[in-house]
């Protein structure tokens, strides 16, 4: 039998995005904050702090969120993402459906996002923003169906 490995990497749009912003409000607020030290302006040196932590922060968690997303592997009879491994034949369904997400007045994009639900109820969730869904339900269909 041929091995199978099929690799989906990550798409880096909105985490780095995120990382970029923050890190760029974060310095010109730096700047900001030790400019209005040394004038002497302690109230809006305060402000310009307040505002460089949740730049900086911002940066930190775009970094952060990027560097655990891994690759998904679909093997001969393994799904891994950054939720662990599964064996494909404890695979119990996988769909892609509509992410609503809406919350008071924030509207954000619909993305589709791909469910895998595992026979331990164990749930992978990939969304469109990171990977091709499209592509990984295909390459997972074919896999659990070579498998049976």
């Amino acid at each position: 039998m041929i091995p199978i490995e099929v690799i989906f990497e990550p798409i880096y749009n909105s985490n780095d995005l995120s990382f970029w912003l923050g890190a760029g409000l974060g310095t010109f607020g730096l700047i900001m904050c030790l400019l209005l030290l040394k004038i002497k302006k302690n109230i809006w040196a305060m402000l310009a702090f307040f505002a460089t932590l949740i730049a900086f922060s911002t940066a930190f968690f775009g970094w952060w969120a990027k560097a655990k997303t891994i690759p998904v592997t679909i093997t001969e009879d393994t799904f891994q993402t950054q939720y662990g491994t599964t064996k494909l034949r404890d695979i119990k369904s996988a769909f892609i459906q509509d992410n609503n997400s809406e919350t008071g007045v924030i509207k954000r994009k619909n993305a589709k996002i791909l469910v895998v639900r595992t026979t331990s109820e164990q749930v992978h969730v990939l969304s469109e923003l990171d990977f091709p869904i499209e592509d990984v339900k295909t390459a997972l269909d074919k896999a659990i169906f070579a498998l049976e």
